[in-house]
């Protein structure tokens, strides 16, 4: 039975009820085979059948090559060893087709070429992968293979063995069917024929871009086949043996005339068809490139050649054995370089100034041989191909920075197809750049080309001689040693450290020195002022030189130097990295090696020892000590008042090797003043304790006649301003005052422990307290403040003023008083512990004055009423208080 079916379901439920009524009356003898191009489940209508068929054999790839193979490409067999030794001879071209994608060349397809004649399996293995995606949902892909490589078989048939199908056939012969499907717009496809029109090479490369972009990029459907210049080539080849090297000049030649004409879009080193946001990107390209003016393609190309030259150039170089750092400076003016530290490196352009190369060699000898500057020269090459790759640099940037970021895919597509222009207009502007400084001149003045191959080390080379004419005199100071004649002096052997240098002669009739030794005047000089003249032309010496050169005039005393305004030693100017706050002094006054040894013995003794690089300022700080301890030891009376003698303050007025001297001239004088500071120092610390204690001890003793004395000479002594006089006159006081306190106190605490044991006397008459045991008495006493006492410590002063502190001489008398009272509290404290359930009570002895006998017994006749009355109230005991 054959009947199409499609997606017809009319027809397709004939077919149903045709199978249902043939099992159904013949008992299921009859075998029904439905044939399809495609499984019934790829179709809805073809679904619905799809059980009446219980049994379904699905054709394979295999099986689809197995009829490609017998029906269409089948070869006579006598032809066959010649097609063989032909394809065998192009192995090399078939075996590099679409290296690194899915679908390459594989070992297991040599066995099939033959077979697969016209076709190659690579390209084979593409178009089933394009008809995959062009085909999709619809019927017909199988035949749709039969049909193309019938038709392929075909056209290649009249040609020579050898010559295979091009993978852009497939379009030729789908082109149509994509149109109708939506998957080729009629622009798109009337653009691909025309082109093809004015040159089939350019149909054929349009044509294959359109299939490989109907390829998926991602996932498992992506083959890696990429519409490059090596895949289409690839996939272009006809003829094996001729087309591949003719190809692979001509296509990247078309490609990139069909990008410069819009036709196409490449994306880094793919190629897609211009879309509407392509070719909008592209006219604004265009329009941009118009207003590119040459001003400003001038400004760019001038830029670019100025950044390249500023690259090659070293930013400095190492000149002599010292290696001293030379900075360079390049000089982009027609004027000459001005006059500087820096070698000058002056560039001139045949672009903008127009110098030509024979002006450029006569400018240069116009300097001079013993000018400094090194010329550099630019030549004007290729100028319209120049200008054209700069033009189209700025445009597709300014395309870039106005367009801003697509957020659809054709726009996205646009703006990486117009970076990769960019990126292209940019290569060719760096390899004219490049070209034009591998070109460019460098000349010394005078006209001498220096040695070297790139640029950067002509250039470098050209400085070398040009610092020797800049810095005329540096081989003076150029030696690698200066580190070392440092060390030495800072390990105080200035006077030899130029042995470092090879020269054991005067340290000041060395050259380096000496010329140091020139800028110091004798009123002062800034050393940054000595440092610029010593670094700058035609000196150029190193600063390991100068500081070398300082540090032996510092530590030999030839010159001095202050740092802030303050005196400063050789290891602090040594210190410095910058000598903008140091002055430089040239000494008039030479010291002696003996007056050095003196001079620090002298500061030893003073407590300020130091080196002879120090002596000025161990000097100043020597006599600022003595200063500061004499107002330490001065001050309001009773302290007395320190002058300086004049002799030692005469020696902070001056500086340098004169302070040295005036130290030494005061030698007597300062020796004797720290002396007698010495004394008044350790006087100082002893009599201020004594003299608190004084006034302590006057304090507490106020009252006391008998220091009445001492307090006045205390007194005489505040407004004094003898604390400090060789005889103590504190101590004398303090003794007096001390003794009085000491008769007080000792007088006091008789009487005290008398009353005491008086109190105790009177309650052992009492039966109360003789019927408790020890213990409890002892209790008794200690509670109510009646026991015994230790004697007060007075051994010294100290001891007098502490046990005065402890209790004044008022307390002493208190304590006397509250004697009667403690010892009734004690009495009645006995009565309740011995008679706890007697009634007790307190009768109160009334205070009279009594001056006749009258008086007395009427006294003692109100005070018996008074107890007869406490005891008839009911009251066992009566405790009488005064």
């Amino acid at each position: 039975m054959q009947q199409y079916i499609s997606g017809d379901d009319g027809r397709a439920m004939e077919v149903q009820n045709l199978v249902e009524s043939v099992s159904r009356e013949l008992n299921g003898r009859v075998l029904l085979v439905a044939t399809g191009q495609q499984e019934l489940t790829a179709d809805s209508t073809l679904q619905k059948i799809q059980d009446r068929f219980t049994v379904k054999v699905v054709l394979k790839n295999q099986d689809v090559d197995a009829v490609v193979r017998r029906v269409l490409l089948s070869k006579e067999p006598a032809k066959k060893p010649g097609l063989d030794s032909t394809l065998s001879s192009v192995a090399g071209q078939i075996s590099r087709q679409l290296i690194g994608s899915k679908i390459q060349h594989t070992a297991a397809d040599d066995k099939n070429l033959a077979e697969d004649y016209p076709l190659l399996p690579v390209r084979r293995r593409f178009w089933e992968s394009v008809l995959r995606q062009a085909d999709a949902g619809r019927a017909g892909q199988l035949r749709s293979q039969l049909r193309i490589v019938h038709e392929a078989n075909r056209k290649v048939a009249p040609n020579a063995v050898g010559t295979v199908v091009g993978a852009d056939f497939l379009y030729s012969q789908k082109n149509e069917d994509l149109n109708g499907a939506g998957l080729l717009l009629k622009e798109t496809q009337t653009l691909i024929h025309e082109q093809g029109e004015k040159d089939s090479l350019r149909g054929r490369i349009l044509g294959l871009i359109h299939l490989i972009g109907l390829l998926p990029t991602s996932g498992h459907g992506d083959i890696g086949v990429r519409a490059t210049a090596d895949h289409l080539v690839d996939l272009l080849v006809e003829n094996l043996d001729h087309d591949g090297d003719r190809l692979r000049q001509q296509v990247p030649a078309v490609l990139e005339a069909l990008a410069e004409e819009g036709v196409v879009q490449q994306d880094g080193e793919e190629f897609r068809l211009q879309t509407k946001a392509g070719r909008e990107w592209d006219e604004a390209f265009r329009r941009h490139h118009a207003q590119v003016t040459d001003s400003e393609m001038s400004i760019e190309r001038d830029s670019l050649l100025l950044g390249e030259i500023r690259r090659a150039l070293p930013v400095s170089i190492q000149q002599g054995r010292a290696k001293e750092s030379r900075k360079l400076s390049l000089h982009a003016d027609a004027s000459l370089p001005p006059d500087s530290d820096a070698i000058p490196v002056w560039l001139r352009s045949e672009w903008d100034e127009g110098i030509t190369a024979k002006q450029f060699t006569e400018a240069a000898r116009s300097l001079g041989v013993d000018s400094p500057i090194v010329l550099v020269h630019l030549p004007r090459l290729q100028a319209p191909a120049f200008a054209a790759a700069v033009r189209n640099k700025i445009a597709a940037q300014r395309v870039m920075d106005q367009q801003g970021i697509p957020q659809d895919d054709e726009g996205k597509q646009a703006r990486s197809a117009m970076q990769t222009r960019l990126n292209r207009a940019t290569e060719q502007v760096n390899a004219h750049v490049r070209d034009v400084i591998s070109k460019a001149s460098v000349l010394l003045g005078g006209g001498t080309p220096p040695n070297g191959v790139t640029l950067r080390e002509r250039i470098e080379l050209g400085a070398q001689d040009a610092a020797t004419r800049l810095f005329s005199r540096f081989s003076d100071a150029d030696d690698d040693r200066w580190p070392q004649v440092i060390a030495r002096v800072r390990s105080g052997s200035a006077v030899d450290a130029l042995k470092a240098v090879q020269h054991d002669a005067d340290p000041e009739q060395h050259r380096v020195v000496k010329q140091v030794l020139g800028y110091v005047g004798p009123a002062g000089t800034p050393a940054s002022e000595v440092e610029k003249a010593v670094t700058s032309p035609p000196l150029g010496w190193p600063r390991d030189a100068l500081m070398a050169s300082l540090g032996v005039l510092l530590d030999t005393g030839v010159i001095r130097a202050t740092l802030n305004g303050s005196d400063a030693t050789t290891a602090d100017v040594l210190k410095q990295t910058r000598l903008g706050n140091v002055q430089l002094r040239r000494e008039v006054t030479v010291l002696k090696p003996a007056e050095k040894i003196q001079a620090r013995q002298l500061l030893s003794s003073l407590g300020f020892p130091t080196d002879n690089d120090g002596l000025a300022s161990a000097a100043e700080q020597a006599v600022k000590s003595l200063v500061d301890r004499a107002k330490g030891v001065s001050g309001p009376a009773p302290l007395a008042d320190i002058t300086v003698p004049s002799g030692i303050q005469v020696i902070v007025s001056t500086s340098g090797n004169d302070r040295v001297h005036a130290l030494l001239a005061a030698k007597s004088e300062l020796t004797n003043f720290n002396d007698q500071l010495g004394d008044l120092e350790r006087r100082l610390k002893m009599r201020t304790s004594s003299l608190d204690l004084a006034r302590s001890l006057a304090t507490s003793a106020a009252e006391l006649e008998p220091a009445s004395a001492a307090r006045d000479r205390l007194e005489t002594l505040a407004v004094s301003r003898d604390l400090l006089a060789d005889a103590d006159p504190v101590a004398p006081i303090v003794k007096d005052l001390a003794s009085a306190l000491r008769d007080a106190i000792h007088r006091s605490a008789v009487a005290l422990r008398d009353a005491r044991a008086a109190a105790t006397a009177s309650l052992e008459q009492q039966p109360a307290w003789m019927a408790l045991d020890e213990a409890q008495r002892e209790a008794l006493l200690t509670e109510h403040r009646l026991g015994a006492e230790s004697e007060p410590d007075l051994a010294d002063p100290s001891a007098v003023l502490k046990a005065v502190q402890t209790r004044p001489l008022q307390g002493w008398t208190a304590e006397l008083d509250a004697i009667p009272q403690r010892a009734s509290r004690v009495l009645e404290a006995a009565i309740q512990l011995t008679t706890p359930a007697a009634k007790t009570t307190t009768v109160r002895v009334p205070t009279a004055s009594l001056s006749r006998a009258d008086e007395v017994e009427s006294y003692i006749d109100a005070l018996r009423t008074q107890l007869l009355d406490a005891l008839s109230s009911g009251n066992d005991t009566i405790v009488v208080r005064g």
